[in-house]
């Protein structure tokens, strides 16, 4: 095989592994995106026959006694949502005020049901307020999956028992005797309950996939099974009020209902839109008339998710408004302080969401205003209010403004601040162009309750990235592409009594609806096409290379503003930098293969540029096909992840020393006392040497380096890590250790200007140095730091430290702990513990934050060994 061919096999097998490993990271994504366009085309070909005038009839013809009755049981559905919340807590036997649970739990479940984010109503909002209040992480994780555990429980005993009692529903679908479907069903339902009872009766444990979590108290369980039930019965029974009276009883239609919302909950379409109304409608049509029907789901969407969506909307609009005036006025003080300031982390993490949910349905709204027909009797006095002309632009600019409505929503779901007054503009022309496009007053409401929104949030936005970063995410694409198949699918459904012709294209009058909706189709899509076209050939804003020594200048006068000393580990050179707008922060940061591994947190002292490089960089990643994780963040920044959709995992924990409180009197210090003396003895005398260093100083450094590495049998690391550099050590003060007057061992300290924290990096010392030598340079060091006046020395992370073994706590938590403590061959991690705890530390954890999800964050942290390592077979050699 000649040398050409070789390279044509190597290249055809690099591309076909980049296609697989393509697929396999959005493969989830494009199979719900798969889902979703089944749905809509079994919804098209079931409603084929379905005259759209007839449904609006049907809407039109409801009773306002019949909608009366849907709210109520709306209202009784989200009282039972907010009972999940109410028992987890109790669960976990902690006691929060009820307004309080029921307000986040409200505008959490009205938010995740209408736009599809499930995460809002479990970890990110519980985790925000909750953590206000005083529960742990861990905590807020076992309230989420309590619910997660509830709602399943509700929809196999709601489908179950509805099939007990309504046998031949699913006897006529499998052709079994509808005795044993009844019998069947009962025997299972009965061990399914049983079983839960009993086990929850002896504090046992539901494993599945190797997690186990542990049943709460019989009393608990029950509440949450009720609370289950009430759920899906309300909310079964809003829609089947608003259906037309059948053969069908109520039992049966729940189990239709329950099957159908958990189709849609499996298919992970937001909201299970298309999936849920194809389910429905199949199973609904041998009972009544699908005009009917589709009436009553469009009906049952503005009701139980629309109008709690709105009441969202002005909930937090009234909130914020209240919390302006009140700081205005300067009342904040005493307990209304306190409900204040929970009350804002509600909101702080509710608005933006809300926020970019209502842009988005505003834009959908736009473009849907020229895909369904209007009657006769509006034609006519649209005709009468304005000219033709008029009402041809209003659907232009329609198709227009609502693209970039869609488009828009995604940046404000970012917090980018551009994006705010981008939206207000369009939603205060959309509101008027919505009246002048079909009179609908009720979609104007919803532009302008977006804009008091805008109004009252607008310090929630605070991001100042480009207003397009990010919209190369495959999953926001196949949202957009979503929208535009909704409304091409209505447009052609409405109109499909129009036999398509060529002239259709150039008919302008007030009656020719359908050329109106093909010419709004053609500038929305040529809008979207355009928008992602200019997002597509725009040059990436960053890329992975070597900082020059022009950036390693503008990052040290970062590094010296802020109080983390591992900043200095973007000095080591081996790392990219990426700045922010201002150039007063920036991330350190590494790539290895899908991976773009950040080293710590953002590096700067304004929080709004850390939370800007926080989202730019994973926008960056994706754009480039990676997955972005941030290595060894605090804990007091692990809500800026949480927010912008990360995962997270404990790595072990940072020994930190408060150097106020250090000395060596006391019975406590007694061992390091003795060290020190016998160091002393053996003639160990110390020094704190500043830069610049002499050419003779950094030769006698490199020495013992060498003599080091050599002793040990071990090669230099970097990343995380530093290495022997002399322009390195050259910015660094040098701790360093002589006996009898000869350097037998040294340390690069890290500091910042502040002179709030320090720590050491390369650590070594000659064969031959006395035992007590590194306790020594340690215990001299920070007297040192101390008398400069500085507040902590960090001794570094001990690694897996602090996790838990329970049998409820995540795999990694299990899995890092049996490495803590049979891991001794590969690294003494307990051995490390104790030596630090020498000192009297301050346990502080570090994480690892990724934007991988399943086992695809332990897929990171194999790249982040590798690249502290300088590669794979690295990680498993010295």
């Amino acid at each position: 095989m000649s040398s050409d061919e070789v390279n044509q096999a190597i290249a055809a097998g690099t591309a076909n592994r980049t296609v697989v490993e393509w697929l396999r990271q959005r493969g989830s994504t494009l199979i719900v995106f798969g889902l979703f366009i089944a749905g809509v085309v079994v919804l098209y070909r079931t409603l084929h026959a379905v005259d759209v005038h007839q449904v609006r009839l049907q809407l039109q013809a409801m009773p306002w006694r019949q909608i009366g009755l849907a709210a109520l049981c709306t209202v009784g559905g989200y009282l039972a949502l907010i009972g999940y919340d109410w028992s987890a807590l109790r669960y976990i036997k902690r006691r929060l005020p009820m307004p309080l649970v029921a307000f986040t739990s409200f505008i959490g479940y009205a938010l995740s049901n209408t736009i599809g984010v499930s995460w809002l109503s479990g970890g990110a909002v519980r985790y925000r307020i909750y953590s206000k209040v005083g529960l742990s992480g861990a905590e807020v994780a076992l309230i989420t999956a309590f619910c997660t555990l509830g709602f399943g429980i509700g929809e196999v005993l709601v489908g179950g028992g509805a099939l007990v009692l309504q046998p031949d529903l699913f006897a006529r679908y499998v052709g079994w005797p509808a005795d044993w479907v009844r019998w069947g069903g009962a025997l299972l339902l009965s061990v399914f309950l049983f079983t839960l009872l009993l086990r929850s009766r002896y504090s046992g444990l539901l494993q599945w996939r190797g997690q186990a979590f542990r049943l709460p108290e019989s009393s608990t369980l029950v509440g949450q099974i009720g609370f289950s039930v009430l759920d899906i019965g309300f909310a079964g029974a809003t829609l089947f009020l608003l259906l037309p009276d059948s053969a069908l009883g109520f039992p049966a239609f729940l189990a239709i209902f329950a099957i159908a919302l958990v189709i849609g909950v499996l298919s992970h379409v937001p909201g299970g839109v298309g999936v849920f109304e194809a389910v429905m409608l199949n199973a609904l049509a041998p009972f009544m008339p699908l005009e009917q029907v589709t009436a009553g789901l469009f009906a049952y969407r503005l009701i139980y998710y629309l109008a709690p969506f709105l009441l969202g909307i002005l909930l937090l609009i009234v909130g914020e408004a209240f919390l302006l005036v009140r700081r205005q006025a300067g009342e904040l003080s005493g307990a209304l302080n306190e409900t204040l300031r929970i009350t804002t982390g509600v909101l702080g993490i509710a608005a933006p969401f809300a926020l970019s949910g209502i842009t988005f349905i505003a834009g959908v709204l736009l473009l849907l205003g020229s895909s369904v027909p209007v009657s006769p009797a509006t034609l006519a006095l649209l005709e009468d209010l304005f000219p033709v002309e008029i009402v041809e632009i209003s659907h232009w600019f329609g198709g227009l403004f609502g693209a970039m409505l869609i488009v828009v929503s995604y940046a404000l779901w970012q917090r980018i601040r551009a994006a705010l007054w981008l939206a207000a503009g369009l939603l205060s022309v959309g509101a008027l162009i919505s009246l002048i496009q079909t009179l609908d007053y009720d979609r104007a409401v919803i532009m302008i309750l977006g804009l008091a929104l805008i109004f009252v949030s607008r310090d929630r936005f605070f991001r100042r990235s480009r207003l397009l970063s990010g919209l190369t995410d495959i999953r926001w694409l196949l949202v957009t592409v979503a929208a535009m198949v909704c409304f091409t699918g209505l447009l052609f459904f409405s109109f499909k009594q129009t036999p398509y012709q060529h002239e259709l294209w150039w008919q302008f009058a007030i009656n020719e609806q359908a050329p109106r909706g093909m010419r709004t189709a053609v500038i929305a899509g040529t809008t979207f096409m355009l928008i992602y076209l200019l997002v597509a050939i725009r040059a990436p804003r960053y890329r992975p290379v070597p900082p020059s020594q022009a950036d390693l200048e503008r990052a040290v006068s970062v590094i010296d503003s802020q109080n983390s000393p591992d900043a200095n580990f973007a000095l080591t050179g081996d790392k990219a930098l990426m700045f922010s707008d201002s150039k007063q922060a920036f991330v350190m940061f590494d790539v290895r293969g899908t991976s773009w591994v950040a080293m710590g947190d953002p590096v700067g002292k304004d929080e709004q540029e850390i939370v800007d490089l926080i989202w730019e960089f994973k926008a960056q990643a994706s754009r480039e096909q990676g997955h972005a994780a941030f290595y060894q963040i605090h804990r007091a920044t692990m809500h800026h992840y949480i927010d912008a959709n990360f995962a997270l995992l404990k790595l072990g924990e940072e020994a930190l020393v408060d150097l106020s409180d250090f000395a060596l009197e006391g019975a406590k210090r007694a061992k390091l006392r003795h060290a020190h003396n016998r160091a002393k003895r053996e003639g160990l005398t110390f020094e704190l040497l500043s830069p610049p260093h002499n050419a003779s100083l950094l030769d006698q450094l490199q020495a013992i380096s060498d003599e080091w590495l050599s002793d040990k049998g071990v090669r230099e690391k970097g990343f995380s890590l530093g290495f022997f550099d002399r322009d390195y050590l050259g910015r660094c003060p040098i701790a360093v250790v002589r006996q009898n007057g000869q350097l037998s061992a040294f340390a690069n300290v890290l500091i910042t200007a502040t002179r709030h924290t320090a720590t050491i990096d390369l650590m070594r010392h000659r064969n031959s140095a006395d035992n007590s030598t590194m306790d020594y340079l340690f215990i001299e060091l920070m007297l040192a730091l101390k008398a400069q006046r500085y507040a902590w020395f960090s001794l570094g992370m001990a690694p897996l430290s602090g996790l838990t073994e329970r049998a409820s706590a995540p795999l990694w938590d299990r899995f890092g702990m049996l490495v803590y403590k049979r891991g001794k061959r590969f690294y003494n991690f307990e051995g490390l513990r104790k030596f630090k705890e020498k000192f009297d530390p301050v346990w502080e954890p570090r994480y690892l934050a990724t934007d991988r999800r399943g086992v695809s964050p332990y897929l990171a942290l194999a790249d982040i060994g590798a690249l502290t390592s300088g590669g794979f077979s690295g990680m498993f050699r010295k």
